[in-house]
């Protein structure tokens, strides 16, 4: 079944990388059970249930056979000389965890306002 997805996303002109990924995603769809909502009723302001997000945002599984093999965490500090460095090594850990644990992050919300409506001490 996963070589007739290749083929058929190769044949409608989709990257293998992404016709493997389209394959996984495919294969997970069919073997993890469905989810069920969480008690307060929506996992995020959108949807319901994680099907529901997929099928909004289109998002794939990352391309496991691309990243790099690590038997162990990688070191945080790496490249850290001095303080200063930091606010950029944490950016790039906070975009590689982002990427390979929880997705895409939608973006701040623009719209945001809050008013004060009452006061208790």
């Amino acid at each position: 079944m996963v070589r007739l997805i290749l083929l058929a996303c190769i044949a409608a002109g989709v990257a293998p990388a992404q016709a493997d990924r389209r394959a996984m995603l495919d294969q997970l769809l069919r073997v993890l059970r469905p989810s069920t909502p969480p008690q307060d009723g929506r996992m995020n302001a959108h949807d319901k249930t994680w099907e529901e997000w997929q099928r909004r945002t289109g998002e794939l599984p990352p391309d496991f056979d691309a990243m790099p093999s690590e038997p162990w965490l990688p070191d945080a500090l790496k490249g850290v000389a001095s303080p200063a460095a930091w606010p950029a090594c944490r950016e790039v850990l906070k975009r590689d965890v982002q990427h390979c644990m929880f997705g895409r992050y939608p973006p701040k919300p623009e719209n945001l306002r809050a008013v004060v409506t009452n006061e208790r001490r």
